[in-house]
């Protein structure tokens, strides 16, 4: 992926008595507001804490290499490294030299695997300081720095610590918060952990997502253009989250687990709780939502892990038949044409307290109809009537209902009905309401039986009508002689 650059330190410009910190070469395409919005995010302040003149040992140890990732208002993206370097041309400490990247689009890239690679300059030559000119543009590069993410053993090293867990839940589901609502986000650590959380969250949150999570692993100066501001834990950063905060930052304290308060969503929640109880099981879950987002065009990442759930047979959290009824229309549009999907959503629904009878059970129902396969409807009438049956004793009434609302054709129900298996499943002592049922699904298909079919149909509806007249249920034995005429 082709990459331009710009390099920014202190340089004393040749003979030129425009000396001092300076962009000292950068890609012809580069513009001016590109190069400002660089420098101003990734302008470097060494700690306070730290030696002033410190070593070359002390620098590469102690001074923490400040790496951002952010979107410049031009549209395009920049991947840049801050280090420090101590001394400038003219023995004054303090310099320290930007090296950025800018693209046009991240593709595949995940930037916080590429914290601390060695794609990035850490200084100038001694014959670019010494030199007369500065090269007219750079060159542009071919980035395909993939990283490595996080091993299991890291994670469970990193997150056995108390608090960590329940921090990273409260870290990931900020990151969609802060995404959503245009807010930022303040994470005060030790910087040495900073790749860490940042790595791991790479692993957990959907694509779209970490494409749109700007950060700086270390940074002094908030900007409008990072999303996630790592700072170095000290009493004062303390002292800040626990003072007035503003409404659009979202303050999170990884070393004193002393959070904002935010509901964690059930993808974040197992994503979180597999990753780091099972490692490969969260990778998994991780991967088969992000497929899902791709795949079905969602835009909430726990709408999109409940889909997947859902198509496993697992209805955990499903709050609503409505809102299964969107997942089950959504799989069928996007030509999920598995039966086995459907069946088993079907076999899980019907056994959950999920399904009532109601109108909203039958869109269900009716939604899953289609799906499945031939004896699996033959359970899902089954289900259906018999919930019928046992939510109201007039025959009549229920036959009203069952044919009104039927979750499929009424002509398809029919010869469901009059199968040997959903006869026995009646008994042989019928309801009345099975056996007007009966009786008239034989009446409704006695103008297409052969001869030999029309004598069997014509003995079984005088049975069930001799019943009904024995019964004394004048509404239902009228209602069959209505549907004889």
């Amino acid at each position: 992926m082709l990459a331009s650059q710009l390099l920014y330190t202190s340089w004393k410009n040749g003979n030129s008595t425009a000396k001092g910190y300076m962009v000292y070469s950068k890609s012809k395409d580069i513009t001016d507001l590109e190069e400002n919005e660089i420098c101003a995010v990734m302008k470097y302040k060494a700690p306070d804490n730290l030696p002033y003149t410190p070593s070359k040992e002390e620098i590469e140890t102690l001074f923490p290499k400040m790496f951002a990732y952010f979107k410049l208002s031009s549209g395009r993206f920049c991947i840049a490294q801050s280090s420090y370097i101590g001394q400038d041309y003219t023995n004054r400490w303090g310099n320290y030299i930007i090296h950025a990247y800018v693209l046009n689009n991240v593709g595949d890239l995940i930037p916080s695997r590429m914290i601390g690679a060695n794609i990035f300059r850490k200084n100038l030559t001694e014959q670019e300081l010494n030199a007369e000119f500065a090269p007219e543009s750079l060159p542009h590069i071919d980035i395909r720095y993939g990283g490595n993410a996080l091993t299991e053993q890291e994670i469970k090293q990193f997150f056995d610590t108390p608090g960590r867990q329940e921090t990273l839940k409260k870290l990931a589901q900020s990151v969609f918060d802060a995404i959503a609502n245009n807010k930022r986000i303040s994470l005060v650590d030790d910087l040495s952990n900073m790749r860490t959380w940042l790595m791991t969250l790479s692993m957990i949150l959907p694509k779209n997502t970490l494409n749109q999570l700007y950060f700086s692993t270390y940074t002094t100066e908030n900007s409008n253009l990072v999303t996630l501001s790592c700072k170095q834990y000290s009493d004062s950063s303390s002292a800040y989250m626990q003072s007035y905060v503003p409404n659009d930052l979202i303050c999170i304290d990884a070393m004193r687990n002393n959070n904002v308060e935010t509901d964690v969503g059930c993808y974040i929640n197992d994503v979180c709780d597999k990753l780091l109880n099972g490692y490969y099981e969260g990778v998994l879950c991780a991967n088969s939502v992000n497929k899902a987002i791709t795949d079905y065009a969602c835009e909430n990442h726990d709408f999109a892990y409940k889909l997947t759930c859902v198509k496993n047979g697992d209805l955990t959290y499903v709050l609503s038949n409505e809102e299964l009824l969107n997942i089950i229309e959504l799989l069928a549009s996007h030509g999920e044409n598995s039966s086995n999907v459907f069946e088993k959503i079907f076999f899980r629904y019907s056994s959950s307290g999920m399904y009532t009878g109601d109108a909203s059970s039958i869109a269900v129902f009716k939604a899953l109809y289609p799906h499945i396969s031939s004896e699996a409807k033959a359970d899902l009438l089954m289900m259906y009537v018999d919930n019928k049956f046992e939510k109201n004793s007039n025959a009549s009434a229920v036959y009203a209902e069952i044919k009104k609302d039927c979750p499929c054709a009424w002509n398809e129900a029919v010869m469901c009905f009059l199968r040997q298996s959903f006869r026995e499943h009646f008994g042989h002592n019928l309801s009345n309401a099975a056996a007007l049922l009966l009786c008239n699904s034989w009446i409704s298909v006695y103008k297409k039986c052969t001869e030999d079919q029309k004598q069997r149909a014509q003995e079984q509806i005088g049975s069930l009508y001799a019943k009904l007249v024995v019964s004394h249920d004048t509404e239902a034995f009228l209602g069959v002689l209505e549907t004889c005429k």
